[in-house]
């Protein structure tokens, strides 16, 4: 059963969904009433996020090295706030890693 997408530029040709039979590209899954595919993009939604998280906790963390390399204050505030994105920035990382397993 070879059912070909009639999408140009289909993101997955050759893919269908088995209760519905309809291909699994993203504009049938955004259109379909089906539960299967309903689920499969909540899925992926959840997976963006997730790699989102991630990326986001990355960027605090590389902020917080930065902050490091400065030169340091009196009063210590580009330590306090170094040590707040490292943290920070660790914490969602570890988040964003944890949920996606």
């Amino acid at each position: 059963m070879d059912q070909s997408c009639e999408i140009v530029e289909c993101t997955m040709p050759g893919t269908t969904c088995p209760d519905c039979l309809e291909c699994l590209c993203w504009r049938h899954r955004r259109a379909s009433s089906c539960e299967t595919c309903q689920r499969l993009i909540s899925y992926d939604s959840f997976d963006q996020r997730m790699k989102r998280l991630v990326g986001v906790g990355l960027c605090i963390l590389l902020y917080g090295v930065l902050f490091l390399l400065l030169p340091h204050d009196a009063y210590g505030t580009v330590i306090e706030l170094a040590i707040a994105f490292l943290v920070v920035g660790a914490l969602l990382m570890w988040l964003g890693i944890l949920a996606r397993a």
